[in-house]
């Protein structure tokens, strides 16, 4: 048995670097096989947090690969809203998290937005750390 916290996010590293055409994921095979996660821990009323990346966007925001299309391609296979975050750490994403109710399924925004994801920046993936830690406190 799993024990899961409906008062703590619980977050969920995916990959959905899935395949794009003009716009349209032309291959949702990567988020058909997330969605039985999705719905286990929606079931058990957590707060879910949905974290990946997406192609490669050279450490800067560019909308072309900006995973808000694929958050509203989850939603759609998941049939039922689907939060964003403009932000993968920080108080936009710390907000945004601390907004949803047990559950809720929000994306954060593509962690290579920031040059150091890639890089394997310790101070990085600390940041992430942080941001969730200091929700889940």
């Amino acid at each position: 048995m799993i024990w899961l916290s409906t008062a703590k996010p619980f977050l969920v590293r995916a990959d959905l670097n899935v395949p794009m055409q003009n716009g349209i994921v032309s291959d949702a095979s990567r988020i058909e096989r997330l969605i039985p996660t999705l719905k286990f821990l929606i079931a058990a009323q957590c707060k879910v947090v949905v974290l990946s990346h997406f192609g490669r966007p050279d450490g800067k925001p560019n909308p072309k690969f900006s995973l808000k299309s694929i958050a509203q391609e989850v939603e759609r296979y998941l049939k039922q809203p689907v939060a964003f975050a403009d932000d993968c750490v920080g108080s936009v994403a710390e907000n945004a998290i601390n907004a949803l109710t047990p559950g809720q399924v929000i994306v954060l925004e593509n962690t290579r937005f920031h040059p150091e994801e890639e890089a394997n920046d310790p101070a990085f993936a600390k940041a992430t750390r942080q941001t969730r830690r200091r929700v889940c406190e």
